[in-house]
């Protein structure tokens, strides 16, 4: 919530699409939490925003992708490179947030 987003998880896996798991493959991993609050009439916290799933070959090539903002996948290559936890733009280049206004004197 404000003006940054933040990159809460990241996860990668190797599978072969068979019979036996019907094609189909299953991350798993830790709840996440977003919470948000109001601190001097600014509402502040994580919100949930959307999700990329890529998949690739061995080699690297995107052969499927489900994304629900394009510009995650348009900007693949920054988020590569964006630590988990950490803030980014629609560019997904990592920035810091802008803090609340002050309104203590």
């Amino acid at each position: 919530i404000g003006d940054a987003y933040i990159l809460v998880d990241r996860q990668s896996s190797t599978f072969m699409p068979t019979k036996e798991n019907k094609r189909s493959h299953v991350f798993t991993g830790d709840e996440i939490e977003f919470m948000e609050y109001v601190l001097a009439g600014v509402r502040r916290g994580k919100e949930y925003a959307g999700n990329l799933v890529v998949v690739s070959d061995k080699r690297g090539k995107v052969i499927q992708y489900s994304a629900s903002n394009p510009w995650l996948l348009e900007n693949l290559e920054n988020l590569k490179q964006i630590p988990v936890g950490r803030f980014m733009d629609k560019t997904c280049t990592r920035i810091h947030p802008t803090s609340p206004k002050s309104t203590w004197y």
